[in-house]
């Protein structure tokens, strides 16, 4: 949802403000704040769902400027609870997300290298607060999503998992350094919020057995669909083991959402992808760092895609991970050898495929479709938590891509 100026105001001040061009300019003094108000996030459709978003524009001069006579336009990307979705917000505050993500950006990310330069995998962060997280307006360093490429090519996957490999990395070379685990160090943290108790996972069950059920009247009908039918509570109590923490191999801090909404890229001049910011730190958890590479490549990528590059791929993540080792004089051996990280994908590569059956009805709708559910109340309770069969045939019924996307997650 797109804030209005007057809403904003009733989370931001103008001391708020003034904090925020303070630390974004590196000021040693205070700024004075001439003006500030509020625009669409980036002009874009929304690419999620949950929360309200924003784009905060802040004028200021002051003493520490180069001229001090001079005024500076800053802007920042903003992330509020909802204010006007009353369904919204009780589905926030069910499953713990905001907090989860205000905790991460206060508490555990800051531990992690990974928000400066051309090596950044996250976004800077200037303000967090129950209520509110403000951060780096990435479209004003020319990232963007990839959207409407739903399924990325070989080119975007590398640069995304770049970014998994320096986040993965930091967090190992953190316990290092601090001796510790940040899977027991956080443990408040680390909890899981995509429950199998709860509504939006049972209407998410009768989504995926509705598919399966359709897929003859879509051309798509095999034996695999036959056996999600009659198998799939059976795979999901096998995949809830696996999102545990591994007793068997090495945890790190994951991503867990890595959907094409949560990826961001800076193109060169030749309009190939060289930087990938990961955004939305709301489902992480402590993992084998195989689950975050398995989860992007079924969340990204089609299944012809994994066929032909799963084990080059395989090869490349471990490399990056490697390169960032290597440079904090850390041999990643000693952490994860090859048999066990091989060993892993292939052990926590069933979990994410359960995982795309379930989200990705949700994370592959248009940007149009995630615009109603982001404003109106009772047609995001109704396809979140109740008939969200429905809203997706009906949409498989008359988007080929989408329909394409979801038949093949049953394959």
């Amino acid at each position: 949802m797109r804030l209005a100026d007057s809403s904003l105001k009733v989370v931001v001040s103008q001391g708020d403000c003034a904090s925020l061009a303070r630390a974004h300019l590196r000021m040693k003094n205070a700024a004075e704040v001439l003006q500030w108000s509020v625009e669409p996030a980036s002009g874009t459709k929304p690419f999620g769902f949950l929360d309200d978003y924003c784009r905060l524009v802040i004028v200021v001069k002051g003493e520490s400027l180069e001229n001090c006579e001079d005024t500076v336009k800053l802007s920042f990307f903003v992330k509020t609870l909802p204010r006007y979705n009353e369904n919204r917000l009780r589905q926030i505050h069910q499953h713990g997300i905001f907090r989860k993500e205000t905790m991460m950006y206060y508490l555990l990310l800051p531990m992690l290298k990974g928000d400066n330069g051309p090596t950044a995998w996250r976004p800077k962060c200037f303000l967090v607060r129950n209520d509110i997280v403000v951060l780096q307006d990435l479209s004003m360093y020319n990232f963007r999503h990839s959207y409407p490429k739903f399924s990325l090519d070989l080119d975007h996957v590398k640069c995304a998992l770049k970014a998994l490999a320096r986040m993965h990395a930091s967090c190992i070379v953190y316990e290092k350094k601090k001796n510790c685990r940040m899977g027991r160090v956080y443990k408040e943290l680390m909890f899981e919020t995509i429950a199998n108790n709860n509504q939006w996972w049972r209407a998410g069950e009768d989504t995926a057995l509705a598919i399966a059920e359709e897929s003859e009247k879509f051309g798509r009908y095999t034996e695999f669909h036959a056996i999600v039918q009659d198998k799939l509570l059976d795979y999901l109590r096998v995949a809830w083991s696996m999102v545990k923490p591994s007793r068997i191999y090495k945890n790190v801090v994951c991503h867990r959402d890595t959907c094409n909404h949560n990826l961001m890229f800076k193109y060169n001049s030749s309009g190939l992808p060289e930087q990938c910011i990961l955004v939305d730190f709301q489902r992480c958890t402590y993992n084998p760092p195989a689950l975050d590479f398995n989860h992007l490549l079924y969340q990204t990528t089609s299944r012809n895609f994994r066929d032909e590059h799963y084990n080059e791929l395989k090869r490349y993540y471990r490399a990056e991970l490697s390169e960032v080792m290597n440079k904090e004089n850390l041999n990643l051996d000693d952490f994860i050898t090859v048999q066990e990280f091989d060993d892993s994908t292939d052990d926590l590569r069933l979990c994410a495929k359960i995982l795309a059956v379930m989200t990705l009805p949700l994370t592959q709708m248009p940007p149009d479709n995630l615009a109603i559910l982001n404003q109106d109340s009772e047609e995001f309770d109704r396809t979140v938590n109740g008939m969200r069969k429905q809203t997706v045939l009906d949409l498989m019924e008359h988007n080929e891509g989408y329909r394409s996307s979801l038949l093949e997650a049953m394959d």
